[in-house]
């Protein structure tokens, strides 16, 4: 290979990593919600957090609401969008549930 053919060959190598998948990162990424199941309804868990704050959160696409029960502690990491209703609704991209 000639010295120009391994500078392309670096940077599109460079281009490629740079351009990688970044939706896998955000759903281990900042912890959105972690509290309490209060009510499990028709595909969707409401949760209660430390401060008090009650919240629905449908569960991630694939999950199986059998999955969780009332009285469990989880962590939920979100889409980042906010329903304004009463209470809130937001839909989970990974819910753990804590042991």
């Amino acid at each position: 290979m000639t010295k120009r053919q391994h500078m392309l060959l670096m940077i599109l190598c460079l281009l490629m990593v740079g351009c990688s998948d970044k939706e896998s990162e955000n759903v281990k990424g900042e912890i959105d919600i972690k509290g309490s199941v209060m009510d499990i309804r028709s595909g969707s868990i409401l949760v209660e957090d430390k401060d008090s704050k009650i919240i629905w959160v449908k569960i991630p696409e694939g999950g199986n609401i059998n999955d969780y029960a009332v009285g469990q502690e989880v962590v939920i990491w979100t889409n980042g969008a906010l329903l304004e209703s009463d209470p809130p609704k937001t839909s989970a991209l990974n819910i753990e549930v804590i042991t």
